[in-house]
């Protein structure tokens, strides 16, 4: 899903060096020129991590508890849940962390006078933008997780990951695997974006912030012709990108991607907050529709999604599957029984 209130491309874009097949592939993907372009010099672990998805072939799964699952399928909503209610709060301040480290370092000094020589209010709000930034994630970011799924393994098709289980559906859980589609829409309808977490340590945010420098040099030329907002845009969106999805390498089994609406100022959203209570903690949440057909055509139905379910280690999976089964014929999956798989990986829950 493309980050929200991008303006309309104006003229076709040729970056220098070997970058160029990178824009092919966005393009290939949807994406005009202009985006592609942005994206390949501001947002190159995003590129990166959807080339790889797509030559991969790469699903995603949701692992939660069947009854949630269960709710999902009946509301056709999955709720994005504010990042101060996360497992561990600490994901985000390493993500803050790291990008403000970056912009304390030489990296970061070259990718400010960079952006001055294009123009030097960019680099004044690009700078405004780095000090509010935990502030602004506490208050307005709401998340949704899922984890990379490889259909092609048939271990983890059949089994699931047990680090999953162990740390998102203990007991009586679900992983529900669904296809890219959601993750490649191109649209501003949803007022959300997806991201590939991307694992690394501070300093390694310091050495992608100075590639960013490096390649915004030398394409001075081709950015100055671009209108402001183009390039407050790209600044934004990877700045929120390196703030909201960069966790400490220890993760990295996980293979996170996330949905991410993030509430702008004086900007109204069609996605609703409701007010919830989860764990006995009232708290507000946003409603992301998966069944759904937008204006834009960008909408998806969540028989279209859905690919597979595995149900995890549970003394009650033939009570699950039973329920899962009707539920999927409900959402118009009539091969129901055959997505359905029981992962009797041993795990006392």
């Amino acid at each position: 899903m493309q980050a929200p209130g991008f303006p309309p491309p104006l003229q076709p874009f040729a970056i220098a060096g070997q970058l160029q097949g990178s824009i092919v592939r966005m393009m290939s993907l949807g994406f005009d020129p202009v985006t592609a372009g942005l994206q390949v010099l501001f947002l190159p672990d995003i590129v990166a991590a959807h080339i790889r998805a797509l030559d991969s072939d790469i699903r995603l799964a949701h692992y939660t508890s069947a009854d949630n699952a269960i709710k999902i399928a009946d509301s056709k909503v999955l709720w994005l849940r504010s990042v101060e209610d996360m497992n561990d709060f600490t994901e985000v301040e390493h993500g803050v962390k790291s990008v403000k480290q970056a912009f304390e370092s030489d990296a970061g000094r070259a990718l400010l006078a960079a952006l001055k020589n294009i123009d030097p209010t960019i680099a004044q709000a690009t700078v405004d933008a780095v000090d509010s930034l935990l502030p602004s994630l506490r208050r307005d970011v709401f998340i949704a997780c899922l984890s990379e799924h490889h259909p092609t393994c048939p271990r983890e098709s059949k089994y699931g990951r047990l680090s999953m289980w162990r740390g998102y559906a203990k007991q009586n859980g679900v992983a529900v695997v669904v296809n890219m589609k959601p993750m490649r829409t191109i649209t501003d309808y949803f007022d959300a974006y997806s991201f590939p977490v991307l694992y690394a340590e501070q300093k390694e945010v310091t050495e992608k912030i100075g590639s960013i420098a490096e390649a915004i040099n030398a394409n001075l030329q081709l950015l100055t012709q671009l209108p402001r907002e183009q390039l407050l845009w790209a600044m934004s969106a990877m700045l929120n990108y390196y703030a909201t999805c960069v966790k400490h390498p220890g993760f990295e089994e996980e293979r996170e991607w996330r949905i991410v609406h993030q509430r702008r100022v004086g900007v109204a959203s069609k996605l609703q907050i409701k007010p919830v209570t989860i764990r006995g903690i009232p708290q507000p949440v946003v409603e992301f529709p998966l069944d759904i057909n937008p204006p834009d055509g960008s909408g998806f139905r969540l028989s279209d999604v859905v690919e597979q379910i595995i149900i995890g280690p549970t003394a009650q999976s033939g009570l699950i599957k039973e329920a899962v089964q009707s539920k999927l014929a409900e959402i118009g999956i009539e091969d129901g029984p055959n997505r359905i798989y029981e992962s009797d990986v041993p795990f006392r829950v």
